[in-house]
């Protein structure tokens, strides 16, 4: 009896320590935002985030480095729906910006320093997502793509407002999507208890001297990947209206 027991006991304690190995694996255990509701036209887009705009309790700071040791640096994402359009807004710490030019017609300027980067996919498989890679020049990349990494740039996201603003030690990015367009992109709204599958990431970038500038990257979602990689199912989370 004894000998059953202990058994009995040694393999509780493997599956439970399987179990904890598997939700702490990067990418085993999806995230959800939680977006709120507010009232339309309560909120400018116009990179100045106000205070009494954005909800308190709606900023998501869960962000981090997934393939570094260091400290990440402060990175918040609040989103919001009116009913009719999504709007988002990234505050970011940053005292060293790397700006590859501000020509708003340049989009690709966007995706050669410091971003932030919000993804929306249709499917699990990202047969077909979404990108939108936002300066703190109020520049944006967007695009359509499939996995893995094939992308139509010659898709614009339609009804998209950006405002973007830096400051001393960082930048803010306000925007807003129709929730049309959300649609079309995600094969849902958010309504009706609808779930959106998102990405939500930050290109951070510093000078060097005499060398290139360092890439360094920081996600809401850790990817099950063992290189920076955001164009793959596992970085994504999700997002639902807030009841």
């Amino acid at each position: 009896m004894l000998r059953t027991t202990l058994l009995a006991v040694a393999a509780l304690t493997l599956t439970n320590a399987a179990v904890s190995a598997a939700e702490q694996r990067p990418g085993a255990a999806a995230k959800t935002y939680y977006v709120q509701s507010v009232a339309s036209g309560r909120i400018e887009i116009d990179g100045k985030l106000g205070d009494s705009e954005w909800p308190a309790d709606g900023w998501e700071k869960g962000f981090s480095f997934p393939w570094r040791t260091r400290k990440t640096p402060r990175t918040e994402m609040c989103c919001v729906s009116d009913g009719e359009r999504l709007l988002f807004a990234f505050f970011c710490d940053d005292a060293d910006l790397v700006l590859r030019g501000a020509v708003p017609k340049d989009e690709m300027t966007a995706a050669q320093g410091d971003r932030v980067e919000l993804f929306f996919a249709k499917d699990a498989e990202l047969k077909e997502y979404y990108g939108f890679e936002m300066s703190p020049a109020g520049t944006v990349l967007d695009y359509r793509a499939s996995f893995y990494r094939k992308y139509d740039r010659s898709w614009g996201c339609s009804g998209l407002k950006l405002a973007a603003a830096t400051h001393r030690g960082g930048y803010v990015v306000e925007g807003s999507i129709p929730l049309a367009t959300v649609r079309e992109m995600c094969g849902a709204d958010l309504s009706q208890g609808e779930a959106i599958r998102v990405g939500a990431f930050r290109g951070e970038y510093s000078h060097i001297d005499g060398e290139a500038p360092e890439e360094a990257w920081i996600s809401w979602v850790h990817p099950d990947s063992e290189t920076p990689d955001f164009h793959i199912p596992s970085a994504f989370g999700t997002f639902r209206l807030k009841e």
